[in-house]
């Protein structure tokens, strides 16, 4: 049975539930709201059930983890193509390192070769396909591409 519990110095509440493998377990929700920090523990405990009856999937794992996320932030899960996440990437890095090491001469070429190496799935879902039925994610079918 899962359940909430407050630390004593602590301004955050704990949640209490069963791991797969039978063991108790005991960890921070991030939350200071009670609701929104059993509603955490509550996910935590039915996906724990699900991986004590053999029918963890990875899917209900990042379902799980994209609910417990916008719950806590009110926002969507982040989700990107390796393309897009390459690009971000080599933007960040621009500023940090000499160009050469980058090999601006070119057109990219760490993150071409990179993109080459993942096959043909770099402009698709960045988990194959993994993203489907997670809340929000814009690679659902009949959403646009990733943001």
């Amino acid at each position: 049975m899962a359940s909430v519990h407050r630390m004593r110095r602590s301004p955050y509440w704990y949640g209490a539930f069963t791991m797969p493998d039978g063991r108790r377990a005991f960890r921070s929700t991030g939350c200071r709201n009670k609701k929104q920090a059993l509603k955490i523990v509550l996910e935590w405990d039915a996906a724990a059930r699900e991986g004590r009856e053999g029918r963890l999937t990875e899917l209900r794992t990042r379902e799980t983890m994209s609910a417990i996320f916008k719950s806590a932030t009110g926002r969507s899960l982040p989700c990107a193509t390796m393309t897009a996440f390459l690009d971000a990437w080599f933007e960040r890095k621009q500023g940090q390192v000499a160009d050469s090491s980058l090999g601006l001469q070119e057109r990219r070429p760490p993150v071409a070769r990179a993109l080459r190496a993942q096959g043909g799935t770099a402009d698709g879902c960045h988990n194959n396909g993994g993203c489907v039925g997670i809340p929000d994610c814009a690679c659902r079918p009949g959403q646009s591409r990733h943001r």
